[in-house]
C-alpha cells in the first residue's frame, strides 16, 4: 500500500466516509499492518495538534481489524488533506475569563447499521482544550433523539470537566454553558415538554433538565 503521490485535499473526508461497501478488496496482511501503523499515528496528532481531522480518524481507526481498498482510499484522502494543511499550526490563546462553553451535535443514522454519530468540543476561556468524535451505543428513531442522546450521554463529563476547572483555578467557576441546535431537544430539556417514546428515552431528557434546575 502506497502513500506517495498524495493529491492535496481541502477536507478531511468525502460525504461517503461512513458508508462502508461489502463488494471492497480487501487489504492483504502486510498493507493491514501498514494501515493499522498509519491509524495509530494519525490517532494521536487527531487528539495533540489536529482536531479538525478526529472524526475521520475515528472512523477509520474501526477498520484497522479488516481494512478495504476502499478505506485505503479514504486513509489517502485524510493524508491529502494533512498535506494540504501541513502548515495549519493549533494555537492556545485565552480571549475571556474562565468560562466553559460546550458544542454538542449529532448525525442522525449515519452508519450502516442505523446509528448516529456524536461531536463534542469544549472550550476553556475560547480555547479547545478537548475534543471528541464518536459513534453511538443505541439507534435513535429520529434526529431528536439522536441530539437527546448525544446531549444526556456528555452531560455528565461536561459537569465533571466544569469540577476539575474551578478545582485547580481555586475558585468558583461560571456555570458551564452548552449551545444545542436542535429546538425539540432544547424544549424537551428545558421545560420537560415533547413526547417521547420510552422510558429509556424519557428519563434522558429528565437528566438534563434536572441539571438545568439546579443551575448545574
Amino acid at each position: 500500500m502506497e502513500f506517495t503521490h498524495l493529491k492535496a485535499e481541502i477536507l478531511p473526508g468525502k460525504k461517503n466516509l461512513f458508508a462502508s461497501s461489502c463488494d471492497s478488496t480487501p487489504l492483504s496482511e502486510k498493507e493491514r499492518q501498514l494501515f493499522h501503523t498509519v491509524m495509530v499515528k494519525l490517532l494521536y496528532l487527531s487528539r495533540r495538534a489536529r482536531p479538525n481531522i478526529i472524526t475521520a480518524v475515528v472512523f477509520l481507526c474501526t477498520r484497522v481489524q479488516g481494512p478495504t481498498e476502499e478505506d485505503r482510499v479514504k486513509l489517502r484522502h485524510l493524508l491529502g488533506y494533512l498535506l494540504k494543511t501541513r502548515k495549519i499550526v493549533l494555537i492556545l490563546k485565552p480571549t475571556q475569563s474562565f468560562k466553559v462553553t460546550v458544542y454538542i451535535d449529532a448525525s442522525f443514522a449515519i452508519h450502516n447499521d442505523g446509528k448516529s454519530h456524536t461531536g463534542i468540543v469544549i472550550f476553556v476561556s475560547g480555547v479547545t482544550v478537548y475534543c471528541a468524535s464518536k459513534k453511538q451505543k443505541c439507534v435513535g428513531k429520529s434526529p431528536t433523539e439522536a441530539e437527546l442522546v448525544a446531549l444526556s450521554d456528555n452531560l455528565g463529563f461536561v459537569e465533571l470537566f466544569h469540577e476539575f476547572i474551578s478545582f485547580i483555578m481555586n475558585s468558583k467557576v461560571g456555570i458551564p454553558l452548552i449551545y444545542q441546535d436542535n429546538t425539540s431537544v432544547i424544549s424537551m430539556v428545558s421545560s420537560g415538554g415533547g413526547i417521547t417514546r420510552t422510558k429509556h428515552m424519557r428519563s434522558r431528557m429528565f437528566l438534563v433538565l434536572e441539571s438545568l434546575r439546579n443551575k448545574e
